[in-house]
């Protein structure tokens, strides 16, 4: 997980413009984002990555127009699941960062961005255990 998630912060911060390889470099920084920060990754050279390196990667791909929407949902839920992972994540800026979309035009990033606002105003004691990393598929056979 620790090479996968280094390889794609890595090509997601040279450029957006493929949407595909973008949605799974949010997804895997939403489940495996603290890799990232420890440095501890043995087939890459180690970067230096912050918490706000991080969010700042996320919310350049909120911003910008090449994302399409469900670009956007990811980007929003890998923020929310950060949040929660994170010691050095900047919690503020995460609300506000959620809080943009809850008037945005498309009704799908609405509905997330004002649930995800709900579990920070009125469950914010949950959201830890509601944003738990997906369980590792178990092998059969």
């Amino acid at each position: 997980h620790s090479y996968a998630v280094h390889q794609l912060y890595s090509a997601v911060g040279q450029g957006i413009s493929q949407q595909p390889l973008v949605q799974v470099a949010t997804w895997c920084l939403g489940e495996y984002g603290q890799f990232l920060l420890d440095g501890n990754c043995d087939e890459v050279e180690p970067q230096q990555v912050d918490a706000e390196d991080v969010l700042s990667l996320l919310e350049r791909i909120l911003q910008s127009h090449l994302s399409l929407p469900s670009t956007r949902a990811y980007a929003l839920t890998a923020l929310m699941k950060l949040g929660t992972r994170l010691q050095d994540a900047d919690i503020n800026r995460i609300r506000s960062l959620v809080s943009i979309y809850c008037s945005c035009h498309d009704v799908e990033l609405q509905q997330r961005a004002v649930e995800y606002n709900t579990l920070f105003r009125k469950y914010d004691h949950l959201r830890a255990s509601i944003l738990e990393k997906m369980p590792v598929v178990e092998k059969i056979g």
